[in-house]
């Protein structure tokens, strides 16, 4: 494998685990207690950072278990305040961070937070720009179609866009297409439908979609489970399910 890279792994839903080339592990909205769609466990899941884009129930369900294992947690100081009020963990298991704010979390590691439309129990709800060995994914949280994404992607030019499709909550298909050619990614990959009812999707619907919009960016449909590593270039060097 290439040295500089950044594994990515669908875990359902909106969760994500992330490595980097130098071993670090992060994990972005983590629900994996009662997650019908999720195949890990919580118990078994090692995270040094925790990214959180908003707190609903289906983002956080499982970052208090993941601050007992040791994780920090890259979050408003709303929602800080929030999991110290209301699960009693310390404020020291956070890195603070706000709209338009970026932490570097290692040496070749950062995170930009960037805002989404849509609701959130406290603090505001957000997405996510990742960046590592040459490596940007931008995940845009649970949102309704905005303009701002498209400036967001001539400025980052993601090499992953993550992007929700389950409509009702968020966006559904046809916006998110539109996302897709507003962004003008590398590559693409759908979250946030079909885990339960409400927002079940057919995401070959979605790649379609986005076709018939002129973009020319890959998409990449996983199975809860499987992963990809990716480069700079953004080739995919790995792919499996566990």
């Amino acid at each position: 494998m290439a040295e500089n890279y950044l594994k990515t792994r669908w875990m359902g839903h909106s969760s994500w685990e992330l490595e980097t080339a130098k071993g670090k592990k992060l994990v972005i909205d983590p629900w994996y207690t009662d997650n019908p769609k999720n195949p890990g466990d919580v118990e078994e899941v090692e995270a040094d950072y925790v990214l959180i884009t908003h707190d609903h129930w289906d983002h956080v369900k499982d970052v208090p278990e993941l601050i007992k294992k040791g994780a920090k947690v890259v979050a408003q100081p709303e929602v800080e305040k929030r999991f110290v009020q209301d699960h009693g963990v310390s404020g020291e298991s956070f890195i603070r961070i706000n709209m338009g704010g970026t932490v570097g979390l290692e040496e070749d590691l950062k995170v930009t937070l960037f805002h989404a439309f849509h609701s959130a129990d406290s603090g505001a709800p957000g997405g996510l720009i990742i960046r590592s060995g040459g490596v940007t994914i931008m995940n845009v949280g649970d949102t309704a179609l905005h303009k701002d994404l498209e400036l967001y992607g001539e400025i980052y030019q993601p090499t992953l866009l993550m992007l929700p499709i389950g409509d009702r909550f968020t966006m559904g298909p046809r916006d998110a297409a539109r996302a897709v050619s507003m962004v003008q990614p590398k590559h693409y990959v759908p979250m946030h439908y079909s885990t339960f009812p409400a927002i079940d999707q057919n995401p070959k619907e979605f790649e379609k979609l986005v076709k018939e919009t002129g973009v020319k960016a890959d998409s990449w449909i996983p199975e809860p489970g499987e992963e990809k590593s990716w480069t700079k270039d953004g080739s995919k060097e790995t792919t499996s399910v566990k």
